[in-house]
């Protein structure tokens, strides 16, 4: 499905000028979202491109960009990329997320790198942990002092 934002659009500006700005093109930009009914879906966005007749901004041409929607040079949105992460936290394959969402398997590793590293980096995820390698109750051969349990 293909949808296409109505009403002008307003010319954003760059550098302060006023006007001096105006859409150029538009570029489609293909995107995998969630499944639907069990298939993987594909969302077309029509980005805007941008064309600055001023030559004081600096910018010549430069594309929409929407961080909520996709972060840029991605081939996912937002929504399957935390939802590989979450799924894959759960026990679920990455390859098969990938395969769920119609995505190569390096995708979805990066989606469950991007947005699980700062879960994996937050100090408050060890902070019940006294020492790792320990259970709380001894096994009986550490509470005799045999190590090697022999």
């Amino acid at each position: 499905m293909s949808r296409r934002p109505r009403g002008r659009s307003v010319a954003p500006t760059v550098g302060g000028g006023r006007g001096a700005c105006a859409a150029h093109e538009r570029r489609a930009s293909r995107l995998r979202d969630l499944p639907v009914s069990g298939r993987p879906a594909v969302v077309v966005w029509h980005k805007r491109v941008w064309r600055c007749h001023e030559p004081v901004s600096g910018l010549v041409r430069w594309t929409e960009r929407r961080d909520d929607v996709a972060r840029p040079r991605f081939s996912l949105t937002e929504r399957p990329r935390g939802e590989i992460c979450l799924q894959g936290a759960r026990g679920r394959s990455v390859a098969d997320l990938a395969v769920t969402c119609g995505c190569g398997w390096h995708t979805a590793v990066s989606a469950v790198w991007d947005d699980g590293q700062p879960a994996v980096d937050d100090p408050a995820r060890t902070a019940d942990v006294g020492a790792l390698g320990w259970t709380r109750r001894p096994s009986p051969a550490l509470a005799r002092g045999d190590v090697l349990g022999s």
